[in-house]
């Protein structure tokens, strides 16, 4: 009897694993191979200075440092989304300039597949974007022409997280403007959900345990890092620590890439002062073009009152 007991046992949870690897090979196929739309590359005839800086681990990247118009203000440092490129900062806050701010923009590495460059970039922030953003950051801070206690971070999509992940950082860095942002783990725990019916029984996958979503999503993470050779980024410890850089959030009501309910996540581990608006009917990275006049507004006067 106890023989049977433990043979049946044993075959359940020799079942339970097969189940977990095959799901944790799906998910984090679908993890990785999810995309994302991104805007038309704009112009690269520009007027503004081209400059060449190395990332935080050693790679040469490109920018564009753009003066603003009269005075020497503050200056923001943009990260553009995946599949986009540093001209990218025209679409989304080029009106800063005329508010005083100068722009650094930049190419997060391999962006044009330099010579050499064996890397593809996903649309999830790994420690690549970490290294460029914060290499951006330092070369932006060593120029004669920038105060470097006035600087301030906008970023989209990738971007945005990458932002969000060095928060802290860089004594000089006074607010953050994030639009798209998200959190790669909290994404797997929404992917976990979505597709936990396919190899789990309907009843279970209807109820899984949140222990269970936890260990899942951080299995499909490792699973997704091993793949990719990288380490992907995780907000939640900056998150926690950062107290005192105010943050505003911008998301898309109808992103049907990452839901807006995931800006409601961000927004409600943020410490430090906040901001966010949902933009009713836009989607991913869609606010700047469904309500441009009100963008711009919120984003210059947020910027104004802390950079």
């Amino acid at each position: 009897m106890i023989r049977t007991a433990f043979a049946i046992l044993a075959a359940a949870a020799a079942y339970a694993v097969y189940l977990t690897v095959k799901y944790v090979r799906l998910l984090a196929t679908v993890f990785l191979n999810a995309t994302v739309s991104a805007p038309p590359r704009t112009r690269w005839e520009i007027d503004a200075e081209v400059v060449r800086f190395l990332s935080l681990d050693g790679v040469e990247l490109r920018g564009i440092f753009v003066q603003a118009n009269g005075g020497r203000g503050g200056t923001i440092v943009f990260a553009h989304e995946v599949g986009a490129g540093l001209n990218s900062y025209e679409r989304y806050c080029a009106f800063l300039l005329e508010a005083g701010y100068n722009i650094f923009s930049f190419d997060f590495r391999g962006q044009h597949a330099e010579r050499g460059m064996h890397y593809n970039p996903t649309q999830w922030a790994s420690e690549n974007e970490y290294y460029d953003l914060l290499g951006a950051i330092a070369y932006v801070s060593g120029r004669p022409d920038v105060d470097a206690d006035r600087i301030g971070l906008f970023g989209v999509s990738r971007g945005a997280t990458t932002c969000l992940c060095v928060l802290g950082r860089n004594p000089g860095v006074r607010a953050v403007v994030c639009d798209g942002a998200f959190s790669t783990r909290e994404t797997l725990v929404s992917y976990v959900r979505k597709w936990a019916p396919i190899y789990f029984p309907p009843l279970f996958a209807r109820r899984l345990p949140g222990f269970v979503i936890a260990y899942l999503s951080w299995l499909g993470l490792k699973a997704a890092q091993r793949r990719l050779g990288l380490k992907l980024l995780t907000i939640e410890w900056s998150l926690r620590r950062n107290t005192t850089i105010p943050v505003f959030i911008i998301h898309g009501q109808k992103d049907n890439y990452i839901d807006s309910r995931h800006a409601r996540w961000l927004y409600d581990r943020i410490r430090a002062s906040k901001e966010m608006w949902i933009v009713p009917g836009a989607r991913h990275n869609e606010a700047v073009l469904l309500a441009p006049d009100e963008y711009r507004k919120r984003v210059t006067a947020f910027v104004r009152e802390y950079v």
